[in-house]
């Protein structure tokens, strides 16, 4: 019995205090599965405090649960509809670089991955430089290839994540012709470890000092 709580207590507490990450999908689509109106600016609010796949109007998709703790602000981009490879809705730049933050109220937060294509009846698109930052640490990607076909995708295996109050930026550069559209931002809030889960852990601690008295 000693050996088999040694072997559950470890992993109860790792249970505890490392929650699973739950993500969200910005879709860029409204609550019936329309796109917004071509070529206007991302709705302000769009992907703050997701804890809906429809919320306010908006569309999103999940992996895993949402990210309610989590706000997105967005610099220069507007939104197409169509014609960007096999991607619906995009956000493409309208300025020198292409810029989203994710910022954290509880728990962290971090970019996972999205996906890219060319505008119909262009030519494949390389982009220069995507990088991921949460001020201290980036994480950069060069020479990627936005096709006219299909599409591709961008992960960050590894990247910096930023804990409440800080904010993880990606910024794409190269991409102001509006020739690469972007879509299926992925990213992952973290929480905080509950009251409740705590409380759990004092109750186990509790319950092996009791057995160890026992097996003394």
């Amino acid at each position: 019995m000693k050996f088999i709580t040694n072997i559950l207590a470890p992993c109860f507490i790792a249970s505890v205090i490392a929650p699973n990450a739950i993500a969200a999908v910005l879709i860029f689509k409204n609550d019936v599965g329309g796109g917004f109106a071509n070529d206007n600016p991302v709705v302000a609010n769009y992907g703050d405090n997701i804890a809906t796949a429809v919320q306010d109007g908006f569309s999103y998709g999940t992996t895993g649960g949402f990210t309610p703790d989590v706000l997105v602000s967005y610099s220069g981009e507007a939104i197409y509809n169509s014609d960007y490879g096999d991607l619906g809705s995009v956000v493409y730049a309208t300025g020198p670089t292409l810029t989203i933050t994710f910022t954290a109220t509880v728990g962290t937060v971090s970019l996972d991955s999205f996906d890219m294509a060319a505008f119909t009846g262009s030519p494949n698109q390389t982009i220069p430089t995507i990088t991921v930052s949460n001020g201290l640490t980036t994480y950069a990607q060069t020479g990627l290839v936005a096709p006219v076909a299909g599409r591709s995708s961008v992960n960050f295996t590894g990247n910096p994540s930023a804990a409440a109050g800080a904010t993880v930026t990606l910024t794409i550069a190269g991409a102001e012709n509006g020739l690469s559209g972007f879509s299926n931002f992925q990213f992952s809030q973290i929480p905080e470890p509950a009251s409740g889960g705590l409380l759990g852990m004092g109750a186990l601690a509790l319950m092996i000092r009791r057995r160890q008295r026992v097996l003394r």
